[in-house]
């Protein structure tokens, strides 16, 4: 007997590959975001993890700090 294997896809389930996840709170790990989430149609639990990367600075007025006077 053989698993059929879905494409792991952000935003869709990777069990039942339906885009209809909740999502609930969200993780830090090191350099990593998760968020919890469950799939309506199917029933699966787990995070879906995205990597963060640092890209720069906004001020409390959500201007852009650039280093460029």
């Amino acid at each position: 007997m053989t698993k059929k294997k879905n494409k792991i896809e952000q935003g869709k389930c990777p069990k039942c590959g339906q885009e209809d996840l909740d999502y609930g709170e969200t993780r830090v790990e090191d350099q990593s975001l998760g968020y919890l989430c469950k799939c309506r149609s199917c029933g699966f639990e787990g995070t879906e993890w995205y990597y963060l990367e640092f890209v720069g600075f906004n001020d409390k007025e959500g201007d852009e700090i650039t280093g460029e006077e």
